[in-house]
């Protein structure tokens, strides 16, 4: 369990449209699961994005089948960071340095698509000749990029504490 997908729960289920299932990793092998309907593969296979935070937890055959739906069935893997992730099967899904942690005194505006985030601490990585940077930290350091895996994408979010400025007036979440 992390903040970063708690509230990335409640956003996505707030909007409306969204069906959302979450799967909370409790012990190796060992989850608790929220939502309208099963996990089932077939449901899962049927999702066109799929979010995971806390990826540390992840094991091989969970990395596996995510690779399987990204890969093969062109679906979209939300990566979310709220601290600098430790080793693990993981990797596999973004085999590009991380970066080094970096931080402000305040906030810093990142423009995701449009929507207003903040963060006041990322990880400060360089982009690979592999991945797309989507969103910057102070219009220089890529804190959002997307690599292609097959037939989709994974998606790899470092603002680490984004979500924490998510009550603010004009920030989007």
């Amino acid at each position: 369990p992390t903040w970063v997908g708690r509230f990335t729960r409640l956003a996505v289920a707030g909007g409306g449209e969204a069906r959302v299932t979450t799967d909370v990793r409790t012990a190796p092998g060992l989850a608790v699961r929220r939502g309208d309907e099963p996990t089932t593969a077939a449901a899962e296979a049927a999702a066109d994005v799929l979010v995971v935070s806390g990826p540390e937890a992840l094991t091989g055959r969970d990395v596996a089948r995510l690779e399987r739906l990204v890969h093969d069935a062109g679906r979209t893997l939300v990566v979310l960071l709220d601290e600098p992730p430790g080793p693990g099967p993981w990797r596999r899904l973004w085999p590009a340095e991380l970066g080094r942690l970096a931080s402000a005194r305040t906030p810093q505006p990142i423009d995701v698509a449009g929507a207003r985030w903040r963060a006041q601490e990322w990880l400060a990585g360089a982009t690979s000749t592999g991945a797309v940077p989507l969103a910057y930290v102070n219009t220089e350091t890529p804190v959002v990029q997307a690599r292609a895996l097959g037939d989709g994408r994974i998606v790899l979010v470092t603002a680490l504490d984004a979500w924490r400025w998510r009550a603010e007036p004009d920030v989007a979440w």
